[in-house]
């Protein structure tokens, strides 16, 4: 019965929310196995594949152990129901959610999603749908930890780049996607320079010195937007123009200056700022303009022992 599988996984979604003891409970009980079940059952009934999405999201979200029990079975399916209701937008909402939860910290459930096309429905799903913010949240995060992973995995999301790219336009105040589509930058274009190429003529650069602008205060979007820029900027005078063009030497000195003691910030921060003002001294005169001399005098002091940034500071 459709109706009862529906009703019944959205239950156990909402149990499984709302504590830890009661999602252990439900998985001890066999509350995953149901939930498999049902999306095994009713590949074609919209609202079983969604809820049945949402608790086995649910299930593996903050459990310990988490997401392991749910294992390579779960992803597939989960794969299945997008792929089966791509048009439905509460299967696209939990389904993309379930991937989110089922991919943090299981290598093997992300092996899975690779295997099983996950990648390239994700990326497809996520141009189609540029108007559901979950979708495009959690479908950066999911790409960045794939794209993290290495293998073949960026040469997969590379192909459909352009869904990062969408997301990270769309979700500007969205600190997790800001953070997430300027790792995934950062890991293609570290590919060759070829990838580097398209990301900039697609409006990378923009992109990353608009989460740099828009999240000052996060040091984890300022470290991976400032990697995505340090890859960029990598033998590519055309992204050195761009960073300029946008006023990118202050935003630079403005994320430098907020945290002075983070290593990852520093270390691609001033990678970037050397770059730029390397043979211009109009832009030497722009960094000085921004406070550059006295963030120096900082960093150098905060980074004592970071050879890296004593030769920024220095330059």
């Amino acid at each position: 019965d459709a109706v009862v599988q529906a009703c019944g996984c959205a239950v156990l979604g909402h149990l499984a929310w709302t504590t830890g003891d009661d999602r252990a409970r439900i998985v001890a009980a066999g509350g995953v196995q149901l939930a498999l079940a049902a999306l095994r059952a009713h590949p074609a009934v919209a609202k079983v594949q969604a809820c049945a999405c949402a608790a086995l999201g649910n299930l593996a979200c903050q459990t310990v152990g988490s997401p392991t029990h749910v294992q390579a079975e779960g992803v597939a399916s989960v794969v299945a129901a997008l792929e089966t209701h791509a048009d439905c937008v509460e299967v696209m909402d939990r389904g993309f959610g379930a991937l989110q939860s089922l991919t943090c910290e299981c290598p093997e459930n992300r092996e899975q999603l690779a295997a099983v096309g996950g990648i390239a429905l994700m990326t497809q799903l996520m141009q189609r749908h540029p108007a559901l913010d979950n979708v495009q949240s959690a479908g950066s995060i999911v790409l960045a930890r794939l794209a993290d992973d290495g293998g073949g995995n960026c040469g997969q999301i590379a192909d459909g780049v352009d869904g990062v790219l969408r997301a990270l336009s769309a979700l500007p105040h969205d600190a997790a996607a800001q953070e997430a589509g300027c790792l995934t930058l950062s890991r293609i274009g570290r590919m060759d320079a070829g990838e580097r190429r398209k990301l900039i003529q697609s409006g990378g650069v923009d992109l990353a010195l608009t989460a740099l602008r828009g999240h000052v205060a996060s040091v984890k979007v300022q470290a991976v937007a400032c990697e995505a820029l340090e890859t960029l900027v990598c033998d590519s005078p055309e992204a050195e123009a761009r960073i300029v063009a946008l006023s990118g030497i202050p935003a630079l000195v403005k994320s430098l200056r907020a945290h002075v003691k983070a290593h990852n910030v520093q270390h691609a921060g001033w990678y970037v700022l050397e770059c730029l003002m390397r043979h211009s001294m109009e832009n030497r005169s722009d960094f000085r303009l921004a406070g550059g001399a006295s963030l120096s005098r900082d960093s150098a002091g905060a980074n004592l022992d970071d050879d890296d940034v004593q030769r920024g500071c220095c330059n």
